[in-house]
């Protein structure tokens, strides 16, 4: 039975076009920024479920397989910007897919990603409402990963994170609470009094005022998060919780049912009972 066949390809094989998405250039070449700049072209637009997903493996092979970063700087934004333009998407696959891409972007080019954490930061606060786990972890991992880029200040990353605590969403609210002390235990500091501060003047403050939270969901969260920065740090976490107000002592106590009390060690053993 004859069929209908296709013209052939140039030689090389394979579409001139996706060639390019698909991380090969011209005859067999190497990838060239300009078949990266045709996939972000592709991705601009209306683009559907399907072509973010190839776009986004044409990305990846240009970036993270073949050439690294563009050097072009207004194409490096670019592609940022479409990157998070991406992540964002409703379906989760998609958004999942590209968050972490995204994280691998932030391991490898911390410095580079850093620099575009205006846009990037509202995608992963707007990701911890996801009603999908895997794009809430994803979201959790590129804000861990931009806040181990060596030389910069992880303060910025968490005081991004502490705008998830004003959302409407309460699920929002709520992981933001754990993802503050996630990212505030695996960032990197100058040194121990750079993370002192950090602790006392933004991290225990913030979660703290989410005890009062109309939600159960968040309250409960924000307990959990103190006594897991209460675990992590408990001298530098029982000197701030003593500075507190008192009734705002009481509360923690009364939510977390841990005693705001700074622990009582146990008394010295006696000598032996004369048998």
């Amino acid at each position: 039975m004859e069929g209908r066949t296709r013209a052939p390809y140039p030689a090389g094989g394979g579409d001139p076009f996706l060639q390019g998405v698909n991380g090969v250039g011209l005859n067999g070449g190497p990838p060239t920024t300009s078949r990266l700049e045709d996939a972000l072209a592709l991705l601009d637009g209306e683009s559907s479920g399907s072509s973010r997903l190839d776009g986004l493996e044409a990305v990846r092979e240009f970036v993270i397989n073949s050439n690294g970063l563009p050097t072009d700087d207004r194409l490096k934004q670019r592609l940022f910007a479409i990157a998070c333009k991406c992540a964002s998407d409703q379906n989760s696959r998609i958004a999942h897919k590209w968050l972490q891409f995204i994280h691998e972007l932030a391991s490898q080019y911390g410095e580079d990603v850093v620099s575009s954490l205006q846009e990037l930061l509202p995608v992963c606060i707007k990701s911890l409402g996801s009603t999908s786990s895997s794009v809430r972890k994803a979201s959790v991992q590129v804000l861990c990963a931009c806040a181990k880029v060596r030389d910069h200040n992880p303060e910025v990353i968490l005081r991004g994170i502490s705008h998830g605590l004003e959302s409407a969403d309460e699920r929002v609210r709520s992981e933001a609470c754990a993802a503050l002390v996630t990212v505030y235990s695996s960032a990197r500091y100058k040194n121990a009094v750079a993370e002192a501060v950090v602790l006392q003047e933004l991290v225990v403050p913030i979660i703290v005022d989410r005890l009062t939270d109309p939600s159960k969901l968040v309250v409960g969260t924000a307990a959990q998060a103190l006594g897991a920065v209460r675990q992590r740090a408990p001298d530098a976490f029982q000197v701030i919780l003593m500075q507190l107000p008192p009734d705002t002592q009481r509360l923690y106590t009364s939510v977390s049912g841990a005693s705001a009390a700074p622990p009582v060690a146990p008394p010295a053993a006696g000598p032996p009972a004369a048998g």
